[in-house]
This record gives structure tokens, C-alpha cells and sequence, in this order.
């Protein structure tokens, strides 16, 4: 029985460093492969011409162009109208695949099966390239089921509606996306969303109120960050996602402003929400410290340690819907526990959680056991 066919479809610009990564990673994998650019002018465009004449290892490619408005939804959805494959996927020009092998597998057995896929986003690497912040996100699509993506900016596809309420969702356990953006692009990206967030700002929804908000944070405009984001999770419309992140940022805002008090009022509100998120136990913790306040400082670095952690690779390639800061969950509550114990002189207490911190991969935690056990050798000589 022949599969299904699948395209991929990307909106670029400026993106001539990237994509011959972006093309070795998908070798074999699609049918057609459409790049829509919105103004390129690095020579991302000649590149791209000769690969239409050329083809990717059997994969007719094609190159189209839309005049920039300042519209991820509208650009993505321009890109989507020339695919005429059964199943579309999508990247951007700073991702690549990971794991091919595993997708064309996928792709030969199982990708009929669903009409709308989510995939893990290997958003963040650490400096060893180990994903830090990972979550789920929509990745293919059935063609015929008519899906649109949504917003200007950071945009979205819903997987339902009043015409598609059957719609088969489903989860790819087993190859991911993986994000290369430097940190000067996404400092770029930064100023880019901002101006045009500012445009639409006396229309926002729930939603785009907390992106906005979380952007102002972002460029460090704490006040006004405050005020978006708690805007925007107050509206009953705001998703459970997208309220839990946007109280996680306005007790971070409030931190930078030094309202402490305020922070870990707005943390518990959160824990409301999510009694396992360690960020918040994490905020109020440091919080309780920044006020002279270490003992009650414990209970909240205890309940952050005592959070389970579930990376993708744990949860059988699954990422949450809401990306997780690991060090929140592992070697940062049991390092501040560490500095409290031994300055109580607790120094047992001390040992045992910079040990386990620096068992995790903490080199700042083997400088803290270091000195713990420094001290308690100097004890036992005198």
C-alpha cells in the first residue's frame, strides 16, 4: 500500500548560514519541499533557485516570495496554500531535524494515522548541546483538514473547531526539531516583535496580551511587563498555559523590581495553578532570601527539589506543553539548601545536598562541598 505524501514547508529570510543544515537533516524525508522567502538579500534566494533545478535527493523543491506585512500567520499560511502533498510539516530556517531516520519510519507506518501531529521543540541547548528547554508543538498536518495558523506573531494552529471537531491529534515520541538560533538573532527577534506587537497593542487577546508582556520582560521594561501580563492572565479566555507562564514572569518582573513580597504572592497563585512547578518554589525561595529570610526559605527550596522533572527522554520523547527550566528541579534548590545549611552550620545537611548537585553536573556545587568539607575538617582538628 503506497504512504501517504508529505511536504515541507518553511517561511525564510536571511537564512543562507542555515540552510544547508537544514537540508542535510532532512535528506530523503519529503516529497516536495516548498521555502516561501519574505526578502532575503544574503543570497539565500540564488541558493534556493538552484536546488529548484536540481531537487533534493528525489524532492522536488520550490521557491516562492511573499511581500512581508509583518505576519507570521498570514506568511505560514501563504506558505501552506501551494502544498499539494496529503500532509504538510513546517520548520523554520534555524531548525533541523533530528533523528531522519526515525521520521521516515514514522512517516512510512504511522504518519496516516493522525491528521494532526505535535512533536517535541528542542528549543534550548546547553554548551554541550543538551536540550535545557524543550516543549511540544504542532509539526504536521493534514492537508485536506484545512488547518490555518492564527496571530501575527507567535503564531499557532488549533487543532479543533466547530467544522473540524474530529480531528485525530497525536503525539511523535520519536524525532524531534531541534532550534539553532544564536543569541544576537534572538536578541534581533526581540526589537522585531516588540515593534510590531506595539502596533496592535489596543487589540491584543488574552494571549497576545501575555506574549507582549513576556517580551517587555525580555527587554527588561519590568513595569510594563507587569502590567501585560497580569492583564492578560486575568482574562478568563487565557489558556492554563499560557497563565501559568505569564504569573511565572510577572514574579520574576516583580523580583527585578524588588517587590519581593509581591513575587511570592504572585508565585503561589501560580502554585494554584501547578503544585510541581519548581520555578515558583525556586522564585520564592531566592525571594525569602533576598528579605534576610533563610528559614522560610527552606520549605520552598525542599518543595523545588522534590518536583519531578520529566525531560523527553523520560516521558518516552514526550515534552510538556509548557517548557521547563531543569535547573529549577535539580541542581539549583539543592546548591542555595547547601549555602543555607552551612551557614546554620548544619554542615551534614550541607554535604549531602551539594553532593547529590554536584552528582547532577554542577561544577559550582563541587566548589560548595569543597568548602563544607573544609570546615568540618577544621572542626574536627580543634
Amino acid at each position: 500500500m503506497k504512504r501517504p505524501s508529505i511536504a515541507l514547508a518553511m517561511i525564510v529570510k536571511n537564512e543562507l548560514h542555515n540552510l544547508p543544515g537544514v537540508f542535510e537533516s532532512i535528506i530523503d524525508c519529503y516529497d516536495e519541499i516548498h521555502i516561501t522567502d519574505t526578502g532575503s538579500t544574503d543570497g539565500t534566494i540564488e541558493w534556493l533557485e538552484n536546488k529548484t533545478q536540481t531537487g533534493w535527493h528525489g524532492a522536488k523543491v520550490f521557491l516562492h516570495h511573499f511581500n512581508w506585512i509583518e505576519d507570521f500567520a498570514a506568511a505560514r499560511n501563504y506558505s501552506f496554500s501551494h502544498v499539494k502533498t496529503d500532509y504538510v510539516a513546517w520548520q523554520d530556517g534555524d531548525d533541523v531535524l533530528r533523528n531522519k531516520e526515525a521520521f521516515i519510519k514514522w512517516r512510512d507506518v504511522a504518519m496516516e494515522l493522525s491528521d494532526y501531529w505535535l512533536a517535541t521543540y528542542d528549543y534550548g541547548h546547553d554548551h554541550n548541546g543538551k536540550p535545557v528547554c524543550s516543549f511540544a508543538r504542532e509539526r504536521v498536518f493534514k492537508v485536506n483538514r484545512g488547518f490555518r495558523w492564527n496571530y501575527f506573531i507567535h503564531e499557532g494552529v488549533v487543532p479543533k473547531s466547530p467544522y473540524f471537531a474530529d480531528v485525530k491529534v497525536n503525539y511523535i515520541s520519536t524525532w524531534a526539531i531541534k532550534h539553532k538560533r544564536t543569541m544576537d538573532e534572538m536578541v534581533g527577534d526581540r526589537g522585531r516583535n516588540l515593534r510590531i506587537l506595539d502596533k496592535h497593542k489596543d487589540s491584543l487577546d488574552a494571549r497576545m496580551q501575555y506574549y507582549y508582556g513576556k517580551e517587555k520582560f525580555d527587554a527588561g521594561d519590568f513595569v510594563d511587563a507587569i502590567h501585560w501580563l497580569m492583564k492578560g492572565v486575568s482574562d478568563p479566555k487565557c489558556e492554563n498555559h499560557d497563565r501559568i507562564l505569564g504569573l511565572q514572569y510577572a514574579a520574576y518582573a516583580y523580583v527585578a523590581c524588588n517587590q519581593f513580597e509581591k513575587a511570592i504572592q504572585i508565585s503561589h497563585q501560580g502554585l494554584q495553578l501547578d503544585s510541581n512547578r519548581a520555578e515558583f518554589w525556586v522564585c520564592i525561595g531566592d525571594c525569602y532570601l533576598k528579605m534576610g529570610h533563610p528559614i522560610k526559605a527552606i520549605p520552598a527550596f525542599n518543595a523545588a527539589r522534590n518536583c519531578s522533572y520529566q525531560t523527553p527522554q523520560s516521558t518516552g520523547g514526550m515534552a510538556g506543553m509548557i517548557f521547563l527550566s531543569e535547573q529549577c528541579y535539580t541542581v539549583y534548590p539543592r546548591q542555595q539548601l547547601a549555602r543555607i545549611y552551612a551557614n546554620f552550620g548544619a554542615l551534614d545537611k550541607a554535604e549531602v545536598e551539594a553532593t547529590e548537585a554536584m552528582e547532577m553536573g554542577s561544577e559550582e556545587a563541587k566548589q560548595i562541598l569543597a568548602e563544607v568539607k573544609k570546615i568540618k575538617s577544621l572542626q574536627i582538628e580543634t
